[in-house]
């Protein structure tokens, strides 16, 4: 939805240009006169999610109480850890519009929305998995996103200013993050030659094992400083390069956690510890450590650099 807005906005911006072209308008550049500019901009975020690179990527997916068939035909319970580790995300790319009043030499106001996505982490490791009551060799590649929806009201200060000609400016802006995703995705894959073949069952090489976890957070406030030039190429033309950063209010935990598998009953997996699960109390996100198999509550923030490139028309 925010990217069929943001798309309506490029719209707006070229239609606006086309108006003001077939009208042969030429703003005024000598003297002062209050304007406002359409932007769109895309650029890089690279939030520094402590909890979730420290913790949540280098926790095992625990099978807990499995089920192993031992040599003497007797079956035991048994426990295993499936370690899949992820490196750090490197940051995400951001893309949004905007709308700012010029309304002095010094000072604007401006609003806009803007939609943020991760790159995607990504490992592979090979490993035993209880299958079937026995010790089971799967490939598997895990795969994290996460993504965030946020609107932001600002003003914004001329250092040096000459109208639409150029501008250095500092930016001070609320935002307001109302959509948080983390997805995480495990997928086992095994060798289907391991396993007898019921009568009457298409054969097949390999056979998968998915378990996805999605969890959200919502309103989220955050304030965002930072520097920026304005070029103006035309009269109503302008390339901006801004950087700054971007500090939470607050602390936020992940909630409506969803967990999706396909796991059957006739696996004898066993119940499955994830790296987030929901803790049924508070109903918040909590990471699963490695060392004592215990969850502790997700704190969140997202705080860390950004940098954009924007397209500007004032009229």
């Amino acid at each position: 939805m925010l990217k069929k807005i943001l798309l309506y906005l490029v719209g707006v911006i070229f239609l606006l240009s086309g108006s003001a072209s077939l009208a042969h308008t030429k703003l005024p550049t000598s003297s002062w006169s209050d304007f406002w500019n359409a932007s769109i901009y895309i650029g890089e975020h690279k939030p520094a999610l402590t909890q979730i690179y420290q913790n949540v990527f280098v926790a095992p997916l625990t099978f807990s109480d499995g089920e192993i068939l031992l040599d003497t035909g007797e079956t035991i319970e048994a426990t295993r850890e499936f370690r899949n580790d992820l490196e750090p995300l490197q940051g995400g790319t951001e893309f949004g519009g905007e709308f700012e009043w010029v309304f002095s030499k010094r000072f604007s106001v401006f609003a806009g929305l803007s939609s943020w996505e991760s790159k995607e982490a990504r490992s592979t490791a090979t490993g035993n998995v209880l299958v079937e009551k026995r010790d089971a060799e799967a490939l598997n590649t895990r795969t994290a996103k996460m993504s965030y929806n946020q609107a932001f009201l600002g003003t914004r200060f001329s250092l040096l200013h000459k109208p639409r000609r150029y501008r250095l400016y500092t930016r001070l802006s609320l935002n307001s993050i109302f959509d948080f995703d983390y997805f995480e995705k495990f997928v086992f894959t095994f060798d289907a030659s391991d396993f007898p073949k019921a009568a009457g069952v298409q054969e097949v090489d390999t056979f998968k094992r998915v378990m996805i976890t999605q969890a959200r957070a919502t309103a989220i406030l955050a304030f965002q400083g930072g520097l920026g030039f304005d070029y103006y190429f035309t009269d109503q033309w302008a390339l901006s390069f801004e950087g700054g950063y971007i500090l939470g209010s607050s602390n936020f935990a992940l909630s409506k956690i969803d967990v999706k598998h396909n796991i059957l009953d006739k696996d004898g997996m066993g119940e499955v510890l994830y790296p987030v699960a929901e803790n049924p109390e508070d109903r918040k996100g909590y990471y699963l450590t490695a060392e004592s198999l215990k969850y502790y509550l997700l704190n969140l923030n997202p705080k860390g650099w950004k940098a954009a490139i924007t397209l500007r028309f004032a009229y």
